[in-house]
């Protein structure tokens, strides 16, 4: 008998130690997790497996666990406001009505061949659409963002860059579910400033977001934002390193006190200039509190024709030739900004866009891309391929107006023409960062693409500009007849600031 009860104990503690680890939540999930149950958020089927990859079907149950949980007549209300029936099913492969209810209200599509494909899983920046779509769907969140929760109306905290060290991967259909979503802390990155934005998407982790989601309308104090993004503001003149003041992503003003009179968060020094023209282009040299630097050295009053900086080196390009220790005329001089010694034959780093391919001309007087043992990458130009950005190449197609294909090719495999675009200045393409690029197309138009071709704007300037600079991540163009600067963001918005 005592044997009997010793095997029956042995075998209940052998059922409990198989119950596989993937049943239980994650540690650093739970308490989030026993929250959303509590709030009614998770249905039963969910309540397990927690590591498992989610499905479409099981997001759109817990979007719809959501929005019950906001208030448990939202949904019929919001059903009857738009005319909203469920008699006819667009798919072949699901009954499920919480999937028919979120494709009914477009925060889920099939694959326009009426499937819905219920089983297959979804990626992180998939999850991102989808709740930020349940958001406009069934809140005022979306507009709020725009007119309410920014000093300035009109401008969505959401739509300030947030430069990604994986932005490449970003799609354009899902930029501005993934911004909103991180912004507003209902879903965060996965550490190092990535994203992973193709990445799985497990039910721990979808339950966390549909309980932010659920927080952030009216509950905010239970999230935890992330900090603002900060972008420089340059002096009026838009020619030197110098910033007037700072702006940040929920459009707070920061002076340059707080934070530095430099645009480059790693810069120790900076050019600014005072005047410019022919022959008589001079500045000076500030370090990140403003203060002028080499004041007294060589006669110089602080004011030279140019300046180069490199952490604690700085090559100051004279205005007028001084005597050097030999006694031939000194032109430019390389100075240790922090012992005020002389640096003989500073090294200097470069900025050299990375070249995965190599250009390689025919005799016949055609160019083509590369790989490392020759083999030809890229169709043929009748001028050498310009790199732009990294992986980013320029192939000539025409002038008047110049016109370019913009190819992608990482050296290995195929080239890939992206787009084919015009350029107003000399092939000039400027890299936003987060995988997105900015062309001027003309003294009045510009272009946002990323790096899969697709257009995130088109913007129209008013007067004729100058596209010189990005701010991280924004765009900062100069008037060209008064040299005023405005900044917009990567999705065409101008903000209200110069």
């Amino acid at each position: 008998m005592n044997k009997w009860r010793s095997l029956l104990v042995t075998l209940a503690l052998l059922a409990a130690l198989a119950t596989p680890a993937a049943a239980a939540p994650s540690t650093w999930a739970t308490a989030e997790v026993d929250d959303a149950m509590q709030l009614g958020i998770v249905p039963a089927a969910l309540q397990q497996d927690y590591k498992k990859a989610i499905t479409r079907s099981e997001f759109c149950a817990l979007v719809v666990g959501v929005v019950n949980a906001w208030d448990t007549d939202l949904l019929a209300f919001r059903m009857n406001a738009q005319n909203i029936h469920l008699d006819e099913n667009p798919f072949s492969d699901t009954t499920d009505r919480n999937a028919l209810l979120c494709a009914a209200f477009g925060i889920v599509e099939g694959d326009g061949n009426g499937h819905f494909m219920p089983d297959a899983p979804i990626t992180r920046q998939q999850a991102a659409k989808m709740l930020y779509l349940a958001a406009d769907a069934f809140t005022e969140l979306i507009f709020e963002d725009g007119m309410i929760t920014t000093n300035f109306r009109g401008i969505a905290s959401s739509d300030l860059p947030h430069r990604w060290d994986d932005g490449a991967a970003l799609r354009a259909w899902a930029r501005k579910g993934v911004m909103w979503c991180y912004r507003a802390g209902v879903m965060q990155g996965v550490g190092d400033n990535r994203f992973d934005f193709n990445g799985g998407y497990t039910r721990e982790q979808a339950i966390l977001t549909a309980r932010r989601l659920y927080y952030a309308y009216g509950k905010t104090d239970e999230l935890d934002k992330p900090p603002a993004d900060v972008y420089p503001i340059y002096v009026a003149d838009g020619l030197c390193d110098q910033v007037a003041f700072w702006v940040d992503s929920t459009l707070t003003t920061h002076t340059c006190e707080e934070l530095g009179y430099l645009a480059d968060p790693d810069a120790k020094y900076g050019f600014v200039t005072d005047n410019v023209g022919v022959g008589a282009t001079y500045g000076h040299v500030i370090d990140r509190a403003g203060q002028t630097q080499f004041a007294g050295l060589y006669g110089s009053n602080g004011f030279y024709a140019d300046a180069k900086c490199s952490g604690d080196t700085v090559l100051l390009v004279l205005r007028e030739p001084a005597t050097g220790k030999d006694g031939l005329p000194l032109y430019a001089v390389a100075v240790d900004a922090e012992t005020g010694e002389i640096v003989e034959n500073p090294e200097w780093p470069t900025a050299a866009v990375a070249q995965s391919a190599a250009v390689q001309s025919q005799s016949t007087g055609y160019y083509f891309l590369a790989d490392a043992d020759g083999n030809r990458l890229s169709d043929e130009y009748p001028n050498a391929l310009l790199p732009a950005a990294d992986n980013l190449y320029l192939g000539w197609k025409s002038d008047a107006p110049s016109t370019y294909d913009v190819l992608q090719c990482d050296g290995a495999s195929q080239a890939r023409v992206l787009r084919t675009e015009t350029f107003r200045f000399a092939a000039q393409l400027l890299d936003l960062g987060d995988g997105l690029y900015a062309v001027q197309n003309t003294d009045t138009q510009i272009t946002v693409f990323d790096g899969y071709g697709e257009t995130i704007s088109q913007i129209t300037l008013p007067e004729p500009g100058y596209l010189g600079a990005a701010a991280n991540g924004l765009l900062c163009v100069m008037d060209q007849a008064n040299g005023a600067i405005r900044y917009d963001t990567p999705g065409g918005a101008q903000l209200p600031i110069g």
